[in-house]
């Protein structure tokens, strides 16, 4: 498949474009600024900036393409009060404009070229367990938090996730373009995972300090192109969101030892086992649906 990706110069959009050409894709790169891996010398790109609707409509208009695969987006909030960032209203507006407004434009692009498929890097963060602006913890409903898990978002980031998954599901029921929301965890590359490791062998706090799922580059990367060629084949619904992390926290104890310590509560919610050092948040809609299982581990860092 031909195949359209954005944020290139970032590191997940570098994997992405080596995974779509080692699986027998052709990746066409979207970027403001041209690509200097030498890698990718032989691939295609069109400069374009995926906030303003103009250069995403000109970017695929002839180019006959399959399917676009979009991880380019702020990935924190940019309106933190009281820091620099919210201080200065260009910067303060960058996380809602360019993760909401950005698929906005990509997804008409695929609109008025009739571009089938449309995969967007989400994030777990659209529960609404991350950047908690009232100081309170999420409200954990059962555990393992799945996809139909309640959402409680209060950041603009997060906001800008869910409302991202809602934009998705109604362009795919409204013109039938399949759309997908890879609700991706922390993602470490190797440096990252040997940088952390020390600090994830400590012993725990609390829940919510290892709540959050993690996963690699290689393995998130992977799941975007499962998702895609599941998709072709028309074997994934028209629109869906899928948790994807690591079958491993970033936790030194065993799951339900930090569930049993800090929360006992939650043990009369266990909607399944969680064994082992199973995450918090579960994939399996995405093993499911598309095979993807994950490979990496931080934990042989500190073997």
């Amino acid at each position: 498949m031909r195949v359209l990706v954005t944020g290139v110069n970032g590191r997940l959009g570098k994997w992405l474009v080596r995974d779509l050409a080692a699986n027998g894709h052709e990746p066409v790169l979207f970027t403001r600024k041209p690509v200097s891996e030498p890698a990718f010398a032989g691939y295609q790109q069109i400069r374009g900036d995926v906030n303003s609707l103009s250069d995403c409509v000109a970017a695929m208009q002839g180019q006959k393409l399959d399917a676009i695969v979009h991880p380019a987006a702020i990935p924190s909030p940019t309106d933190t009060v009281g820091t620099d960032k919210w201080k200065d209203l260009a910067t303060c507006e960058l996380t809602m404009k360019t993760n909401i407004m950005g698929l906005y434009n990509m997804l008409q692009g695929a609109l008025r070229s009739d571009i089938g498929i449309f995969i967007q890097t989400g994030s777990n963060c659209a529960t609404g367990h991350g950047f908690r602006i009232s100081g309170t913890d999420f409200p954990i409903r059962y555990l393992p938090i799945d996809e139909e898990h309640p959402v409680d978002v209060e950041d603009s980031y997060s906001y800008s996730k869910f409302a991202g998954e809602l934009l998705l599901d109604s362009y795919a029921r409204s013109y039938g373009i399949r759309c997908y929301a890879v609700r991706s965890g922390w993602i470490l590359d190797e440096e990252m995972r040997k940088k952390f490791a020390p600090r994830f062998a400590e012993p725990v706090k609390d829940l919510f300090s290892v709540l959050n799922p993690w996963v690699s580059f290689e393995d998130c990367s992977l799941a975007h192109v499962r998702i895609l060629e599941k998709a072709a084949l028309k074997e994934l619904p028209l629109y869906a969101a899928y948790y994807c992390h690591a079958d491993d926290t970033n936790a030194s104890e065993p799951t339900i030892d930090i569930i049993k310590k800090f929360r006992p509560d939650l043990l009369s919610r266990l909607k399944s086992p969680l064994p082992g050092y199973a995450p918090f948040m579960s994939n399996q809609k995405l093993k499911d649906h598309t095979g993807w299982t994950h490979n990496y581990t931080w934990r042989k860092e500190i073997l």
